[in-house]
């Protein structure tokens, strides 16, 4: 079975920024919610699509074997490729 391709690292730094920015815009928008249910809604949506995407950046991140530095991983893993 083929393995999934790894999005580069600083795809994934971008996406849990951004992640983290929805989050952020969320909490902000939290003390407007009593004026409309518009901003109730975009407090969720913000804070749910926030937390997703930076919940499934960092676990890519962890558990791909970005900071791995085994010596006999990298060699295993070059003589794949060729």
């Amino acid at each position: 079975m083929k393995e999934k391709p790894k999005p580069p690292q600083a795809s994934l730094l971008l996406r849990i920024l951004g992640g983290g920015y929805l989050v952020y815009l969320a909490w902000d928008l939290r003390a407007m919610v009593g004026e409309s249910l518009l901003f109730l809604a975009a407090v969720v949506i913000f804070a749910g699509v926030g937390l997703l995407l930076a919940g499934t950046s960092i676990h890519e991140l962890v558990t791909s074997g970005y900071f791995r530095n085994d010596p006999e991983e990298e060699a295993s893993s070059e003589e794949s490729e060729e």
